[in-house]
């Protein structure tokens, strides 16, 4: 019983018929269900899976976090030469005007811009596409991780489980056969065919560990692919940055507000077209447009000194310098809830006054339109300098 015990948990060992033929052919055996509940060892090769996928799963979403950074900022740049682009051409007509001409509709210039400004719009939107694809995966990377934590948790007793009510149900028909047999006379009928066999020790087949997480991961999966599509991006701190960028490269600092969340997909789920570089930018007059210009700074709350690599929490709406807070980070002593199987990770004090979130190393992430607006900033605080030297 106990042998039978050991092997029903592990992986099956093929004859060398088998195995020569599987070897030969490069393919597994099929899968046969288990007979028996979980032992010790299996339960212990459970838990290492569990642990090794836990630090894979970190690499893999710090790999999808740069990816998602890759795309954000690719799309504000496409878009902040777009509009560029568009400001040259404003120019050039404005330069014709002067000359009482107007550009023709075959112009090269201008067909070129038109050429761009659709290249640039489908690049756009493939990016989005691309924004949301990166996301997905890093929620399968989560989907996976739980699955794997649920397993090793519930697995066992899954197993128990199961294995009880089926050896009771052997039992069971084991004693109503025998009560048949004795109300029966004895004598064999040779010409009969034999009844169906009642199920025994042999004929148990236990939902084993991998159907239990597929099965798991099928489910919250269908949940997820279910949910629409505001849901599932509209409040994702990735997509909200792929957002801010483009927006941030169309309009700059003097830009409309960004859209509201709720405004980002349409009622059919797909993404709700925003507002173009030519819709915002035809109309330049101060008097028909509101412009909001937003407040930043441009210094480390910890180091007070200008920007160099700044990141902001995903948390609270405070950026720091990345080496500064990662510094605060690592040598804090206060560690968030007790993971399970872990010690939890490192945090700290969001360390602006008033803030109360906790920050670990998980919660600030790089901004790249904070990137670009401080740039900007710097860049304009540089010409008035060097105008006024040169005054």
């Amino acid at each position: 019983m106990s042998a039978r015990y050991r092997t029903s948990t592990a992986q099956s060992t093929p004859g060398r018929a088998s195995m020569a033929s599987t070897s030969g052919s490069g393919q597994l055996p099929p899968y046969e269900k288990p007979a028996h509940p979980l032992n010790q060892k299996a339960q212990s090769q459970l838990n290492s899976t569990y642990h090794h996928m836990t630090n894979r799963s970190r690499v893999l979403k710090e790999k999808h976090i740069m990816i998602g950074t890759l795309i954000a900022e690719t799309a504000g740049k496409l878009n902040e030469d777009l509009i560029e682009r568009e400001h040259q051409v404003k120019r050039r007509r404005i330069r014709l005007a002067k000359q009482g001409l107007e550009p023709q509709d075959d112009d090269p210039e201008e067909q070129a811009f038109e050429q761009f400004k659709e290249e640039v719009n489908e690049m756009t939107k493939n990016l989005e596409k691309g924004m949301r694809d990166v996301i997905d995966g890093e929620i399968n990377v989560d989907r996976t991780e739980e699955a794997l934590r649920w397993l090793k948790e519930n697995a066992s007793a899954h197993a128990a489980r199961e294995y009880e009510t089926q050896m009771s149900q052997h039992q069971t028909q084991t004693q109503q056969r025998r009560r048949r047999n004795q109300g029966e006379d004895e004598v064999e009928d040779e010409g009969s065919s034999p009844g169906p066999t009642p199920l025994g020790a042999e004929g148990i087949a236990l939902t084993g560990p991998i159907e239990l997480f597929q099965n798991r991961l099928k489910d919250q999966k269908e949940q997820y692919l279910a949910l629409p599509l505001a849901i599932r991006y509209s409040k994702n701190n990735a997509y909200i940055q792929f957002k801010r960028s483009v927006h941030d490269g169309l309009h700059g600092d003097d830009g409309v507000p960004l859209p509201r969340s709720e405004t980002w997909f349409s009622s059919r789920g797909s993404p709700a077209p925003g507002i173009t570089a030519s819709q915002f930018h035809n109309n330049d007059s101060d008097d028909d447009i509101a412009i909001e210009r937003e407040t930043v700074s441009t210094r480390c709350p910890i180091t007070l000194q200008e920007f160099k690599d700044p990141v902001t929490s995903v948390k609270c709406p405070h950026s720091f310098e990345k080496a500064a807070i990662l510094q605060m980070i690592a040598q804090s002593v206060v560690r968030s809830g007790e993971r399970r199987g872990g010690r939890g990770e490192k945090v700290v004090q969001c360390p602006v006054s008033g803030c109360e979130q906790m920050l670990s190393t998980q919660d600030v992430r790089p901004d790249l339109v904070l990137v670009r607006k401080i740039q900007r900033i710097q860049k304009a605080n540089q010409r008035e300098y060097s105008d006024e030297e040169n005054d």
